[in-house]
């Protein structure tokens, strides 16, 4: 049982995490025999955020503005720095990308061997979500509109955009 308040699930090849905000943890769960591998208790808060890559685990807590960097095969704490409103966050080969700002209105870029900032930018609004796919990264970004942004992570430049209008019906 996995209980409630479940708010994020990354999963890789033999491993699945799920975030557990009404428990502060992470739940491991190998995804072969489908059993809880371990509960890994979270002391830096809850609404946890989860990115994943070969080696390491990263953990967002934006209530208490903070990333982690966990091993990954045992859940053992690497390192921590200060994020504050990282309400989301996403890892790939350039580096480590999170929320940030009052309103979530910037995006960090962390380079990853210093967990120093490389760089921000302001995508036009509040930023829901950050992914990475096929060498860029998709943010989700609220102002007027609703868009989904593609962006170059070496220049910051937005080379696609997607305007969702959200009355409309895409799915019935």
């Amino acid at each position: 049982n996995l209980g409630k308040g479940l708010a994020d699930v990354v999963a890789g090849l033999d491993y699945l995490f799920v975030a557990n905000s009404d428990r502060s943890s992470l739940i491991w769960i190998d995804p072969i025999s489908e059993t809880i591998v371990q509960e890994i208790p979270i002391e830096s808060g809850t609404h946890l955020k989860l990115s994943l890559d070969e080696e390491y685990l990263y953990v967002g807590a934006p209530r208490w503005g903070s990333i982690e960097v966990r091993q990954r095969a045992s859940g053992d704490l690497i390192t921590q720095w200060v994020a504050p409103n990282c309400w989301d966050i996403e890892v790939s080969e350039h580096g480590l990308w999170h929320t940030s700002g009052a309103e979530q209105e910037l995006v960090v870029d962390v380079r990853l061997n210093s967990c120093e900032e490389a760089g921000r930018f302001e995508p036009g609004g509040a930023v829901s979500y950050i992914k990475y796919y096929k060498g860029y990264y998709w943010l989700g970004v609220r102002d007027e509109l609703h868009k989904v942004l593609k962006v170059d992570p070496q220049t910051y430049e937005v080379v696609g955009e997607l305007t969702i209008d959200a009355g409309e019906q895409y799915m019935s």
